[in-house]
């Protein structure tokens, strides 16, 4: 709806703050539907917390940094894992329109492409701001060897 409020909490004490949902209702289209889905994000985030802490008790975790870099290790194996049994070391092996696979707009300033290089390790990716700048493939390859902004796979 494009209502701007500073910082403001919804509920104090489990109580709602009945001035910040009249402020909300007063400046949306839809007021019952607005402070109905606020309502049920607000029941919907209650729920995953008493999950949370159910799957926390379950495993008798005291925190989630470990699970959390379990995840990220295991995700980072897998996917270097799938970059090794479909690349030739040295090709080029993937060139990704960034602008259609996260739809962009290339007059918007982001990058226009992506270039995966495979080496045993890592795996490059060099991104792109112009697609004038892949020109042919081998060329690119070999000018953009090194990884852009420290990014490698």
């Amino acid at each position: 709806e494009g209502l701007q409020l500073p910082p403001s909490k919804l509920y104090k004490a489990g109580q709602p703050n009945e001035d910040l949902f009249n402020i909300i209702r007063s400046n949306v289209r839809v007021p019952d539907q607005v402070v109905g889905d606020l309502r049920a994000i607000v029941a919907a985030e209650h729920v995953g917390a008493r999950r949370l802490h159910e799957f926390m008790g379950d495993y008798q975790l005291t925190h989630l940094e470990g699970l959390a870099t379990e995840i990220h290790d295991r995700s980072e194996r897998a996917m270097r894992a799938a970059i090794r049994e479909e690349a030739v070391e040295g090709e080029a092996q993937a060139l990704a329109r960034l602008e259609e696979a996260l739809a962009m707009d290339p007059d918007d300033g982001g990058f226009d492409g992506a270039l995966l290089l495979v080496s045993h390790d890592p795996a490059i990716l060099s991104l792109f701001d112009r697609s004038e700048d892949l020109g042919d493939l081998n060329r690119a390859a070999a000018a953009h060897a090194a990884p852009a902004a420290g990014v490698t796979a």
